[in-house]
C-alpha cells in the first residue's frame, strides 16, 4: 500500500531534491572542475535556489564528498572482491595499491581536489573517511591472515603492523602522486611495487 501521509510525500520530495542536487554537482565537478564549480552554478541545473542546495549540503566541500565518498566505496568493494585469493601476497597488495593509483589517475583534477580536502577532513566526513579506510584495513589484514595459513609469510608477523606498513607505503606514493596531480601514475605505481616488493621479501618463509 502506498503511503501517502504527508510526512511520507515531504520525505520522498527531500530525498528527489538531494538527488537531484547531488546529481547537478557529480557532472558539474566532471565538466568544469571542483575550484570552477559553483553552488549557483549547481543550484541552477538541479532547478532549486542556492539556500535549498545549502540546507542539503552546507558546503561545496560537502557536495564533493558526498560526490566521491560512494565512488570510492563502491570502487573499493570491486578491487577487494575481484582479488584472487590463491595468488601470492605482495601480487594482491600491488594490485590494492595500484587499482587505486590508477582509479584516482582517471580523473586526475578532481581527485586530486577530493584528496587534498579528503584526507584531512574533519567531523562527520572525516570519521567517515577514516572508517572506510579501517574497512579497507580489515580486508588487508585477512590476506595477511590467509597468506600465514598457507604457509607463505611468517607465522609470527605482527598483522596489524602489517598492515600500518602496507597503508606507510602506499601513502607515501600517493602523496607524491596528488603533489604532481597524477601527471606520472606509472612511476608512483612502480614505486609502490618496489616498496612491497622489499616489504614482502622482509616477512615470507
Amino acid at each position: 500500500m502506498t503511503d501517502l501521509r504527508p510526512e511520507s510525500k515531504r520525505e520522498k520530495q527531500r530525498q528527489a531534491t538531494h538527488s537531484a542536487i547531488l546529481s547537478a554537482a557529480r557532472s558539474t565537478m566532471r565538466n568544469r572542475g571542483f575550484k570552477n564549480t559553483t553552488i549557483r552554478e549547481i543550484a541552477s541545473i538541479s532547478k532549486v535556489a542556492v539556500g535549498t542546495v545549502m540546507a542539503h549540503f552546507g558546503s561545496k566541500e560537502d557536495l564533493l564528498y558526498e560526490v566521491f565518498h560512494g565512488d570510492i566505496q563502491q570502487f573499493a568493494y570491486e578491487v577487494f572482491t575481484t582479488l584472487k585469493p590463491t595468488k601470492p601476497l605482495d601480487e594482491q597488495l600491488v594490485h590494492i595499491g595500484e587499482s587505486f593509483l590508477n582509479h584516482y589517475a582517471s580523473e586526475p583534477e578532481l581527485y586530486t581536489d577530493f584528496l587534498e580536502h579528503s584526507l584531512f577532513a574533519r567531523g562527520d566526513w572525516g570519521e567517515q573517511f577514516t572508517n572506510q579506510v579501517k574497512e579497507a584495513g580489515t580486508r588487508i589484514a585477512a590476506i595477511y591472515v590467509a597468506s600465514i595459513q598457507r604457509k607463505e609469510i611468517r607465522e609470527d608477523v605482527n598483522i596489524e603492523a602489517a598492515v600500518l606498513e602496507f597503508f606507510a607505503h602506499y601513502y607515501f606514493v600517493l602523496m607524491i602522486q596528488i603533489k604532481s596531480k597524477f601527471s606520472d601514475v606509472e612511476s608512483g605505481a612502480a614505486q609502490h611495487k618496489l616498496l612491497i616488493d622489499q616489504h614482502y621479501r622482509g616477512i615470507k618463509l
